[in-house]
C-alpha cells in the first residue's frame, strides 16, 4: 500500500513532482465512497519516453508500490485495491492515464 502522501503530478517536459504535504493532505483528506467500490491505491506505474535522459525519475523506483518504466509515451497507470474486479478504465487519448480496479 502506498503512504498516505498527497500526490502532485506536474508535468514540466518530463519531470514528475511529488508534492508530500502533511499539513495539507490533512486538511483536504475526505472519506472516499466511491461508485465502483475503490477505497485505495494499491500501485503506480509511469512511463516516461527517453528514462535515460531524466535518471533522477527512477528515485520513484525507491518507493513501495511505485515504479517508473521507459516507454513509447508518457502514461501513468493507477491500481485500486488490488485490483480484484479485474476491470480497467482507458482514459486515452484524453489524458495519459489508465485506471486498473
Amino acid at each position: 500500500m502506498l503512504p498516505k502522501i498527497l500526490w502532485y503530478l506536474n508535468r514540466c517536459g518530463s519531470s514528475f513532482h511529488l508534492l508530500h504535504d502533511q499539513t495539507l493532505l490533512q486538511k483536504k483528506q475526505q472519506p472516499l465512497v466511491h461508485s465502483k467500490d475503490l477505497s485505495e491505491i494499491t500501485a503506480i506505474k509511469v512511463s516516461i519516453p527517453n528514462l535515460e535522459k531524466h535518471p533522477t525519475s527512477l528515485l520513484f523506483n525507491s518507493l513501495d508500490d511505485f515504479e517508473v518504466t521507459n516507454g513509447s509515451e508518457h502514461l501513468m497507470e493507477i491500481s485500486f485495491d488490488h485490483e480484484p474486479q479485474g476491470m480497467i478504465h482507458d482514459f486515452r487519448p484524453e489524458l495519459p492515464l489508465i485506471f486498473k480496479y
